[in-house]
């Protein structure tokens, strides 16, 4: 629309200013719209969105960018246990890790549904997952003071990987049943009923 009415008046400046505002528009839809907020707080209204598959792309985009800043955040204050250079690695390192697994586990929850008659798409299933992935690197960088705490008061290493493992056992824990509940809630509104092999 702004494109539009740019070129209507004759300004020449009409595609800048068509890009401009799409990218600002981009960016206030994924400050204001809280997919996160409703995912913690509401979950089922996120639940009945992907059921409807609506606004599935700006839930990929949505979960997808603070996922990978919050597992990045998380990710940088565990590397500055180990140095500078960690620090960097980290932040690459731990996004990696989540959203390798995510990937990984993808194809083969997508088939399974379909083999025993789930009709959920492959594109619910990615927001389905990606929101659970957002849901555990919220957590984790949640949890993170307690591992700057743990950092700053001892220099046993044994103590930080244990911090590490808890926050991450408790993470994953939510993250899992931020999937089941999500699946339960898929297959109840489709009606689906377990059948016997």
């Amino acid at each position: 629309k702004v494109y539009v009415k740019a070129n209507l008046s004759g300004n020449g400046k009409s595609f800048e200013s068509s890009s401009r505002e799409t990218c600002q528009g981009v960016l206030r839809k994924l400050t204001t719209e809280s997919y996160g907020y409703l995912l913690l707080r509401e979950r089922e209204q996120v639940f009945e969105k992907i059921h409807a598959e609506e606004d599935m792309e700006r839930q990929i985009q949505y979960f997808s960018l603070y996922a990978l800043l919050f597992s990045a955040i998380y990710g940088f204050l565990l590397g500055m246990y180990s140095g500078s250079f960690q620090t960097i690695a980290g932040a690459v390192k731990f996004p990696l890790l989540l959203f390798g697994t995510l990937f990984l586990c993808l194809p083969p929850l997508y088939m399974v549904n379909l083999l025993i008659g789930i009709k959920i798409s492959f594109r619910q299933t990615l927001v389905l997952l990606l929101g659970a992935t957002y849901v555990m690197s919220a957590l984790l960088a949640s949890l993170s003071p307690v591992l700057v705490f743990a950092m700053l008061n001892t220099t046993n290493s044994d103590i930080i990987s244990l911090i590490m493992l808890i926050s991450c056992a408790i993470s994953g824990a939510f993250a899992l049943h931020c999937v089941w509940g999500g699946m339960q809630y898929l297959t109840d509104r489709q009606g689906w009923q377990s059948h016997a092999w």
